[in-house]
């Protein structure tokens, strides 16, 4: 009898996987989210207009966050939003005060800043979030045109982008 080609473990691991890229393809349009600013309003992510969005998923006490914030600031919005970029910034914490600390001390009011306190919205599931900071990039329709980046790829990939339009 031959051996198979995966085993069980192998399976498992690429069930997985699936499971957790299956709603954030490269290509498709992103799930919408329904989240809470500080001030207890309501943001809709399919209702940000503009042509491109970072979808930025972060946590205030994130080590790789603390880095990667205040050069999404100063290097890719304070940069590109002339070109109308926006930023989508989810919170993946419950900790509100530390959470509006933290949008004080890195002077992020000109993000679109929420949460979802209640963890009712599935973004972890929707958009594989198992570590911060993840980011996307979406167009105007919300579509999903990168994932996963890091600063200079965002930078590179804008670059690119915004010399094409």
């Amino acid at each position: 009898m031959d051996k198979p080609h995966a085993d069980s473990t192998l399976m498992a691991n690429i069930r997985e996987r699936v499971i957790k890229t299956q709603f954030n393809l490269i290509g498709m349009k992103s799930q919408d989210l329904l989240m809470q600013t500080p001030e207890g309003e309501f943001v809709r992510l399919h209702e940000v207009e503009a042509p491109l969005t970072v979808l930025y998923f972060w946590e205030p006490d994130c080590g790789h966050c603390k880095k990667v914030t205040p050069k999404l600031k100063t290097e890719i919005l304070d940069k590109y939003q002339d070109k109308g970029l926006k930023v989508f910034a989810v919170c993946t914490q419950d900790q509100k005060e530390l959470w509006e600390n933290a949008i004080h001390d890195y002077d992020i009011y000109d993000f679109i800043n929420c949460y979802d306190p209640e963890f009712q919205t599935n973004f972890r599931i929707f958009y594989d979030v198992y570590s911060t900071p993840t980011m996307y990039l979406l167009d105007k329709d919300k579509k999903i045109i990168a994932k996963r980046l890091d600063i200079d790829n965002l930078k590179l990939f804008l670059d690119n982008k915004l010399k094409k339009n």
